[in-house]
């Protein structure tokens, strides 16, 4: 196959095309600067993209950043320059653009001439009367003048290129030749200060020289574009492949779909034809009743139509020879009560957990297996079952340990109101004695490695909950001072949430890098970023009417799917909100039944989505299902669970319960 002649556009086609344009905005270029990957962006651009500090050997300082266009690792100069072949392209396209453009020299005047010229050699715009005088000037009569309209018709894109030189970026002046041992242009001052002993040539010598090199290697990239092209028709049949597997595989999940809905069909139908039957048997039930009231009734009206008629018209032998007989049937009648019902058929229908995970458990899993690309997929993979849709809870759960909060230098009782975990360590904020305590969860039995209360301005007040990131900060709510703070490792204070609290209770942190406060004053939630304490956004825990639907709360949990997880002293008594404030579920009434809760507490989320409540008047941690249906009482009294307050899950999946007053209890309950 003959190689195809590229063809070359001209200078005036080339300028208006997407050549200038930036690959990252889209627009034309503003400070086009060329990367080593040979792609062009516009200077603002490549400050907006992440990048890196680092150094070479020199110490100098350089950025480094992948390219948008290829994703290679560039590093550069801090300070990225224009690349002047690309800048004097985007000037020209400038000139030949004239809107707006008025007399530079008019506006020293303080007036606003439209251009009609421009002069090459100064680059001033002129209007007519100035480019006339210029004409005149003996310094510029000389100059090359172009009007804006032959501009425009490209008639003098040569010459404004001829007038487009370049100077030394360092000693803004012309280059006069290259260096050969640095690759690189100088001016003369380059060449007497910094390249002396260098072997320098002449730029068109260097030109002639390196010229048909640059173009070898343009048409051996031109060479690879049929290769390329090969590959792409084998990927088109690849994705044509692809397009049949994606169908097959698309019949078989919606063969399954329509199994698991005939399924559902058929239990629907079986349900409902209990639920018509029982109907039927307590309409029965009821019918016959009435029709037994009925008879009743009318036996009723007859008596008393004989009686009233008997001792009306009656004589006297008459109604004294019926009197034992009306006496007899009176005293039935004063003693018959109806067949009253003492039950009624309530039914009701109660939704078994229909959690997204158990649906996907049910439903089928999808391989997405990759193969080597010349080998036929296979069928699918051996793999474990799954006996059960969520694991079945410990009964009753094992108590680990029993871990002691109260220390000998605590003034007061122990009150554990805040409990977080980070690997193997333990936070617990103690309200009453305002501290916050950290324990080494390493050492049998769990040891207080360091305790601290602030300083100065900073000192607690009366902290109530906190969590502990990744890099050792620990954020605390501190609801008398109406700030949440922030604590470094050593319990050196280093800031505050931004935002505005009144009375900060519960924190908690998800996989995200998000905190989310809640507030028992302002009913809100607040989401900050973990790294820089900064406002995210406000969720204000309303209704769709506006109405607030938080009166007391106390604490909050993050699920693995990111809801937030709510307890309030109100019924119903756990809400449960989307991170970006959709109300989603409620769970929850005031009572000592099951679904009840007298005061709730702490709550906490293990890796199932399972949510953990702490009842504290009825000492006992209800277990919800992930969709918030009262599973069962996982601890209660007879577990020797106490008041408790606050909960967590350690990396072991076991159940921490911070009780009253002063012991942290580990349970296993899987």
């Amino acid at each position: 196959m003959g190689e195809e002649k590229q063809e070359q556009p001209t200078l005036t086609e080339l300028i208006e095309t997407d050549f200038l344009k930036c690959k990252h905005c889209n627009k034309r270029y503003a400070s086009p600067v060329l990367l080593p990957c040979l792609h062009a962006f516009c200077q603002d651009c490549l400050t907006t993209l992440p990048q890196k500090e680092v150094t070479n050997g020199n110490s100098r300082k350089l950025v480094q950043f992948q390219c948008p266009l290829c994703h290679s690792t560039v590093t550069v100069s801090k300070e990225m320059s224009p690349t002047p072949f690309l800048q004097s392209l985007c000037q020209l396209h400038t000139f030949k653009h004239t809107s707006g453009r008025t007399c530079s020299y008019c506006r020293f005047d303080g007036k606003n001439e439209a251009a009609e010229a421009l002069c090459l050699d100064c680059v001033d715009d002129m209007c007519e009367a100035c480019t006339t005088a210029h004409k005149k000037t003996r310094l510029t009569r000389n100059h090359t003048i172009a009007p804006y309209n032959q501009i425009l018709n490209g008639l003098f894109d040569h010459d404004i290129r001829n007038c487009q030189e370049p100077l030394c970026p360092k000693h803004s002046a012309p280059f006069v030749n290259f260096c050969r041992d640095c690759e690189m242009l100088t001016c003369k001052t380059c060449n007497a200060e910094s390249h002396r002993g260098h072997s320098l040539e002449q730029m068109e010598a260097a030109l002639t020289r390196l010229q048909p090199e640059a173009k070898s290697f343009v048409q051996g990239l031109r060479k690879r574009v049929p290769t390329l092209t090969e590959y792409q028709a084998f990927l088109k049949a690849q994705l044509q492949n692809l397009e049949k597997t994606r169908s097959e595989v698309v019949e078989a999940v919606k063969q399954q779909a329509e199994n698991i809905h005939a399924m559902v069909d058929a239990h629907r139908d079986v349900t409902l034809a209990e639920l018509d039957k029982e109907f039927s048997k307590e309409e029965a039930t009821i019918n016959g009743r009435s029709k037994d009231l009925d008879v009743a009734k009318k036996s009723l009206e007859s008596n008393a139509e004989f009686l009233g008629h008997l001792l009306a018209l009656g004589s006297p032998p008459e109604v004294l020879q019926l009197h034992a007989a009306i006496m007899a049937r009176l005293k039935q009648l004063i003693q018959m009560q109806p067949n009253a019902m003492t039950q009624r058929l309530a039914p009701s229908f109660q939704p078994g957990p229909a959690s997204l995970q158990n649906m996907r458990i049910m439903f089928g899993t999808l391989d997405l297996q990759r193969v080597p690309i010349n080998q036929e997929e296979g069928g699918p993979k051996a793999k474990l079952s799954i006996s059960t849709l969520l694991p079945e809870p410990l009964d009753p759960p094992q108590l680990i340990t029993s871990i002691p909060v109260k220390q000998e230098n605590d003034c007061k009782e122990v009150w554990p109101s805040g409990l977080c975990l980070r690997k193997e360590k333990m936070v617990v904020v103690d309200r009453d004695n305002k501290k916050v305590k950290i324990f080494d969860c390493n050492s049998k039995p769990a040891k207080l490695t360091f305790q601290f209360s602030g300083k100065a301005e900073h000192m607690l007040k009366q902290p109530f909950d906190a969590v502990l990131l990744e890099n050792g900060v620990v954020v605390v709510t501190d609801h008398e001072a109406e700030k949440v703070k922030i604590f470094d490792v050593t319990g050196k204070w280093i800031g505050d949430l931004e935002g505005d609290f009144r009375h900060p209770r519960g924190i908690a942190a998800d996989n995200k890098g998000q905190l989310v406060v809640v507030d028992g004053l302002l009913l809100r939630l607040t989401v900050h970023d973990a790294d820089n304490g900064k406002l995210v956004r406000t969720i204000p825990a309303t209704d769709a009417s506006g109405n607030k639907l938080l009166v007391d709360p106390f604490y909050v949990a993050i699920t693995e799917a990111g809801h937030i997880v709510v307890t309030d002293h109100a019924a119903p008594n756990i809400k449960v909100f989307s991170m970006e404030g959709q109300h989603l579920a409620t769970y929850g009434r005031y009572g000592t039944s099951a679904s009840e809760v007298l005061k709730p507490y702490g709550v906490c989320v293990d890796r199932y989505g399972q949510m953990f409540v702490a009842d504290s008047d009825n000492h006992r941690i209800h277990l919800l299902l992930p969709d918030g249906t009262f599973s069962k009482f996982l601890l209660n009294h007879r577990h020797k669970v106490a008041h408790p307050v606050t909960l967590a899950i350690n990396s072991e999946g076991h159940l921490l319960v911070g009780e009253a007053f002063g012991k942290v209890k580990v349970f296993k309950y899987l």
